[in-house]
């Protein structure tokens, strides 16, 4: 449970501290257990340390229905720590997606792809 404290504690400082590059429109990709969430052009910011934000926006006409928070490992730039808004959605990131490891443009685990392309 502490683990957990500190990874939502992480998520939301490198969200809201961190400064994130311009946000961008990307071609998203989100699978989890082989269902596709998300596979179409949506919102994508990254900060400086490569964590990102995928599918939130500032309004609502821009955040997608399905999003994504993603921390790097501050150790390992290929690994990080993911939630989503869930199944069905819900207006907050508060469903882990648990540890990944980098693949080019995507992330990855045993059950879940994240996939952002320019």
């Amino acid at each position: 449970m502490r683990l957990f404290q500190i990874a939502a504690a992480a998520v939301v400082f490198i969200c809201t501290v961190v400064p994130a590059s311009a946000e961008q429109i990307s071609r998203c990709v989100l699978e989890v257990y082989s269902a596709t969430f998300l596979d179409e052009p949506c919102n994508f910011s990254s900060g400086r340390d490569g964590s990102f934000t995928m599918g939130v926006g500032n309004t609502e006409k821009e955040v997608s229905l399905y999003f994504v928070y993603l921390t790097v490992d501050e150790d390992d730039p290929n690994a990080g720590f993911a939630y989503w808004n869930g199944f069905p959605p819900e207006n907050r990131a508060h469903d882990q997606l648990g540890a990944l490891k980098r693949e080019g443009a995507c992330w990855v685990n045993e059950f879940v792809r994240i996939c952002a392309y320019r």
